[in-house]
């Protein structure tokens, strides 16, 4: 069975649906934010990691929930 047709519910509301939807980005954004801090940490070359991020934002900017 898909997991979506276990999770969403048409009887869940928009509320629940912002929820979901920020608790999950929130989720990601955490990983991938602790996965930085672990690289920065055993990067060999910094110079490297440096140029990395901008890179990284360019391609993938960070978005807010408005």
């Amino acid at each position: 069975m898909n997991i979506a047709n276990k999770v969403n519910h048409s009887a869940d509301g928009s509320q629940q649906e912002y929820l979901a939807g920020a608790l999950s980005l929130i989720t990601i954004r955490l990983t991938i934010a602790v996965m930085l801090i672990v690289l920065k940490q055993m990067i060999w070359a910094p110079w490297l990691f440096n140029l990395l991020l901008p890179w990284l934002e360019a391609h993938y900017p960070i978005t807010s929930i408005s």
